[in-house]
């Protein structure tokens, strides 16, 4: 059985996530600048260094008007009188990475705590990873490391090839090509969008609601920009995240349902259209809007010539309104996928 993918095991966001680490592993501090999805960030990095074994895992959150030091200390069991020096060379955090989502400016005892770890030797001592939702943790001798163009398209392919084949294969195809597209850069927004039942998945632009996490509001009339979190690189082309796109401009959503949908759907009619023709050749005749030959038969002709048989009828009707639909650059509802996928299983049954 093929192990399905998490977002952040696809080959990009893995690819980075390995960086970081080995960055925060050779200069004991790194700090990283993640306007979007902090906590999955801060939990990809836990999760890789867990994996490799070398360092004990502890994350640290950033508690209001309390001080970074007496949150490590209340984590770790140690006291809270200890100054940050001390907590830095303590036998307890020796062997242990300790990963941070933070917002605005180090306090002093965060940047006291950075330097004296970035004073051990590599091998010794802890390391310290610094999430920094709005960029505002700059500590001393260290970049921000931006989580920038991490996913893309090949991503999205990976996901959707380690997925587990169902008894339904084709609307899972369907599915995973709608949320591809729609979901871009955003590693989570690809699952909860593949979680939706089918007639909300393959038209999640009429269905907002299911996956709107609380940013649609926050980013409505908002200048898209990766500080925001509202816009990423994908596949090298500057993309905004599709629910600032469904507040802004909820036309350009459509699209890109279309785009899914135009990807998986387009084939799959064009390959019954032939089958129908090869299965039906001795019933047809040419026709001049289409070609010169029985190949070249289009949906139009073919339901008009198969009227007398209805399961074909109905099977050429269907197909011909959805390729019509997709060809002039609109996306289909669930429900007449679903009409055309039960009348291609009436007829080959």
């Amino acid at each position: 059985m093929t192990e399905i993918l998490r977002p952040w095991a696809l080959p990009g966001p893995a690819t980075f996530v390995a960086r970081m680490c080995s960055l925060a592993d050779r200069q004991k501090v790194a700090v990283l600048h993640a306007p979007f999805a902090a906590q999955a960030v801060a939990e990809a990095l836990e999760g890789h260094i867990a994996r490799e074994g070398r360092y004990g895992v502890l994350r640290v959150q950033q508690c209001p008007q309390e001080q970074f030091q007496h949150s490590l200390a209340t984590n770790t069991g140690l006291s809270s009188g200890l100054s940050s020096a001390a907590l830095a060379t303590s036998t307890t955090l020796r062997h242990c990475a300790i990963v941070v989502c933070w917002r605005g400016g180090p306090d002093r005892s965060l940047a006291s705590f950075s330097r004296v770890v970035a004073q051990q030797p590599p091998g010794e001592g802890p390391i310290l990873l610094v999430v920094s939702e709005d960029g505002g943790c700059v500590l001393e001798g260290h970049s921000l490391e931006p989580v920038r163009d991490v996913f893309g398209p090949l991503d999205g392919a990976a996901y959707a090839a380690a997925l587990p084949r169902g008894s339904r294969p084709l609307e899972a195809r369907l599915v995973y090509s709608v949320a591809i597209e729609v979901a871009a850069w955003d590693v989570a927004l690809l699952d909860r969008l593949t979680a939706l039942p089918p007639a909300q998945a393959v038209r999640p632009d009429l269905h907002i609601d299911a996956w709107d996490y609380g940013e649609l509001e926050r980013w409505r009339g908002l200048s898209p920009t990766w500080e925001t979190g509202c816009v990423d690189y994908w596949g090298g082309e500057r993309t905004e995240h599709a629910l600032w796109v469904a507040a802004n401009r909820p036309n350009a959503l459509a699209k890109r349902v279309w785009r899914g949908q135009l990807a998986m759907l387009l084939p799959w009619i064009e390959q019954y259209r032939q089958a129908i023709i090869e299965h039906e050749k001795r019933n047809l005749r040419p026709d001049n809007r289409s070609g010169p030959d029985v190949e070249s038969l289009d949906w139009g002709p073919l339901a008009y010539q198969l009227d007398r048989i209805p399961v074909m009828k109905r099977l050429a009707q269907a197909f011909r309104e959805a390729r019509n639909e997709l060809a002039h650059g609109r996306p289909i509802l669930w429900s007449h996928i679903r009409i055309c996928i039960d009348s291609a299983r009436a007829w080959r049954n």
